[in-house]
């Protein structure tokens, strides 16, 4: 596994790691080199420092990449150029589909698009219903 694939956030990194070694299982990520088991009763020093320097720089450009496209963005909305994102699921296609008794994954295989797409527009209709 590599290192980079994993989250951007260093506690919930360390956390996977933790939560997979207490299943008895071991995670390798390949491009580092660094295998984390259950077995160590002393945890390696340097491989845990390791550890956190890839993820501490993970999380670093992680946030100045957002903190960019902030920017950019704020840039294009001051020259009247971003709107946003178009929406390219027919959410009401959705609703039908779902009105009509499909399955999430009979949906997603019919729209061409994921089983969370859907659970999202499901969900976010659910909350609406609720809160008025």
């Amino acid at each position: 596994m590599q290192g980079s694939r994993l989250p951007r956030d260093l506690m919930y990194l360390q956390q996977i790691i933790q939560d997979i070694n207490d299943k008895g299982a071991t995670i390798t990520f390949i491009t580092e080199k660094l295998t984390f088991g259950p077995n160590a009763a002393d945890p390696n020093s340097k491989l845990q420092l390791q550890l956190q320097l890839i993820g501490a720089f993970a999380e670093f450009e992680r946030s100045i990449k957002k903190q960019r496209q902030l920017e950019h963005i704020a840039i294009k909305k001051a020259q009247g150029g971003y709107k946003g994102g178009k929406r390219m699921i027919n959410r009401d296609r959705v609703r039908e589909l779902h009105a009509e008794g499909l399955s999430t994954y009979k949906i997603a295989d019919t729209m061409g698009i994921s089983c969370m797409s859907i659970h999202r527009i499901i969900h976010a209709d659910r909350l609406e219903e609720t809160t008025q």
